[in-house]
């Protein structure tokens, strides 16, 4: 039977359409496929003094956004079922500060990656979290868990919007469990060890300024000291940089039931670490790094503790710090636990006989230096001129011919040295 040529035509026709269909659709599956293959991203910690972060997505370099350290909300308003494989895990965080300026979305999200990090998982699948928070909370796990030696960076991947994002999350391990358990216990001698002279009844203050002691005098700023960007580099070789030294800070500052997160930023427009304390109720900036003569003077000088960044505020910290943290910091204001004042060497008027004071009673015991601290640029340049350049520092000192002096303007220190103290 031969069908009229019209009908024949409007049967090509209908067959053309639905082979454009079925190609459409092919194309479509196609283009899916490859959105989610530009979704892998990774991203990695740049070693040597908490260098820029850098990230791959979509095959193009890009800097991981800072926030300023202001908490980003960029996380959908409705995660409840945060983890797909499992749901939320245990905290073993609730007393850490960065863990504390999350949401509580953030909060099963950060849980479940420091649980991974602590059992050596080689994935953990999170559902709709974006690259930026991603990195925000990783870093929050961090910055509490400074004692985490083991991992130093993560990379994901992530489906494509179109079937409902996915991000599955996967710990960088520099080394197996069991040398992790090794390494272990040698950090915990070594901690041990190292915290054995605190004083007996010590109070916040008197266990940072410890800590800090000691962490100058043991470490010696290294750069390109093996494991530098962790805690193995100071307890294990005594050598390290900021990140080392600030990881290892807060490691022995909550061992003693210190509050303490390593802070990222810059010093002098240089990156850097240092950490944030809580005493007493009250939050303080703390670098030993910069406490340490040798980082600022060089190695060839003699090695002497510079009590400029125990314990100071974020007014104080700002003239040669500039925080740039994943997560919010407070507002550093308290000077109760500074050391100038809790040491009685701040002085806010001038005060010729209290500061010669001071002087005597350091050069007569022995100590070889003494370290001051004034309320303002008049107050500093007054006593400068009156002990220094005057030279009025004998009449306090009996017997010292010279004495060298180290000025930090930029927080209005001064620290006399003396070259023959009477006790030494």
């Amino acid at each position: 039977m031969r069908l009229p040529a019209n009908l024949s035509r409007c049967s090509f026709l209908l067959m053309k359409n639905a082979f454009r269909k079925i190609l459409a659709l092919i194309v479509a599956l196609v283009a899916i496929t490859c959105i989610a293959i530009a979704g892998a991203a990774i991203v990695r910690l740049v070693h040597e003094n908490g260098s820029d972060i850098a990230s791959l997505f979509g095959g193009e370099e890009a800097s991981v956004p800072e926030t300023g350290g202001q908490p980003a909300s960029s996380l959908p308003e409705d995660i409840s079922a945060v983890l797909s494989d499992g749901g939320d895990v245990q905290t073993v965080s609730e007393e850490y500060y960065a863990y504390s300026t999350l949401s509580a979305d953030e909060k099963a999200i950060y849980d479940r990656i420091c649980s991974a990090f602590l059992n050596f998982d080689k994935e953990v699948a999170i559902d709709r979290c974006d690259r930026e928070t991603l990195s925000r909370i990783f870093y929050s796990v961090i910055s509490d868990h400074a004692d985490i030696f083991w991992v130093d960076g993560y990379s994901y991947s992530v489906s494509a919007a179109a079937l409902g994002q996915k991000l599955i999350f996967y710990p960088t391990y520099t080394m197996t469990a069991e040398q992790k358990q090794d390494y272990e216990a040698q950090v915990e001698t070594a901690v041990s060890g190292w915290l054995s002279g605190m004083p007996a009844g010590a109070d916040d203050y008197a266990k940072s300024r410890y800590i800090y002691e000691t962490l100058i005098n043991r470490v010696e700023y290294t750069e390109g000291a093996p494991e530098n960007q962790n805690i193995l580099s100071v307890f294990l070789n005594g050598k390290s940089v900021c990140q080392g030294i600030a990881n290892a800070a807060a490691v022995m500052l909550q061992r003693e039931g210190i509050q303490a997160a390593v802070v990222r930023g810059t010093a002098n427009g240089n990156a850097h670490a240092w950490d944030l304390v809580r005493l007493d109720g009250e939050y303080y900036y703390f670098d030993a790094t910069w406490g340490n003569s040798r980082f600022l003077g060089g190695s060839s000088q003699s090695k002497t503790v510079s009590y400029a960044y125990l314990n100071v505020t974020s007014e104080e910290l700002s003239t040669t710090h500039t925080v740039t943290a994943d997560f919010a910091v407070p507002d550093c204001t308290a000077t109760a636990d500074s050391y100038y004042r809790r040491e009685g060497h701040y002085f806010d008027s001038v005060n010729h006989t209290g500061l010669g004071g001071l002087l005597k009673r350091a050069y007569s015991s022995g100590e070889g230096q003494c370290s001051v601290k004034f309320s303002s640029a008049e107050l500093f340049d007054e006593a400068k001129q009156y002990f220094i350049t005057e030279g009025n520092f004998g009449l306090y000192c009996p017997g010292l011919s010279q004495v060298y002096y180290n000025e930090r303007r930029d927080m209005l220190v001064l620290t006399f040295y003396y070259s023959n103290p009477a006790g030494g």
